[in-house]
């Protein structure tokens, strides 16, 4: 995996989210126009910032940087459970395979670590709900009369010979048994 590159050089504020209002707010707030859209978080600032004295003559930016933390944790909790989120963030992945735990940790925007940690309070992980994703999607595909090699690509194998492997793994039978046992029992 790739690590991500943050320039981090200077004076400077990024952020992976867009905007959550307008650039001059943030300008207004934080004296300077931030990066939105970047690999990753980051402030970077010379030395000499941290031989200055602290000054509480900021609370207007104080009240801004809370409700930006208060809505994000809003957001978060209402989104529901948090393998759900993950569950639903790996399906809109056009091959859910190829989403790692940092890229789905960045989609929902926590760290790879924390997001790991909330599933597993849950009771389940990301490689089981990819697994689960894969399986589901796997018999839809096979019903549907796909040929085999064309699903195993689909739900994000490599190797025809790895899908079969999962998918005796998941059914307990290879997916041409699947299928002509599910094509009997729609007759």
């Amino acid at each position: 995996m790739r690590a991500p590159t943050c320039r981090s050089h200077g004076r400077s504020l990024e952020f992976v989210h867009a905007p959550h209002g307008p650039h001059a707010e943030y300008e207004r707030h934080l004296g300077s126009a931030p990066e939105f859209g970047t690999e990753c978080y980051a402030w970077s600032f010379g030395a000499d910032v941290l031989t200055r004295p602290m000054l509480d003559g900021a609370p207007a930016l104080e009240r801004f940087l809370e409700g930006q933390v208060s809505a994000r944790a809003r957001a978060f909790a209402s989104a529901g459970p948090v393998a759900e989120q993950a569950r639903r963030a790996l399906a809109e992945s056009p091959r859910e395979g190829g989403l790692l735990v940092a890229a789905l940790a960045r989609k929902l925007r926590t760290s790879p670590r924390t997001l790991q940690r909330r599933l597993g309070r849950e009771g389940t992980s990301v490689a089981k709900l990819l697994d689960g994703l894969r399986r589901t999607r796997a018999e839809v595909y096979l019903e549907m009369g796909l040929p085999i090699s064309e699903v195993s690509y689909l739900v994000g194998f490599a190797e025809p010979s790895v899908f079969f492997r999962a998918f005796k793994r998941w059914t307990g039978e290879t997916p041409a048994d699947f299928r002509g046992r599910s094509r009997g029992s729609h007759r």
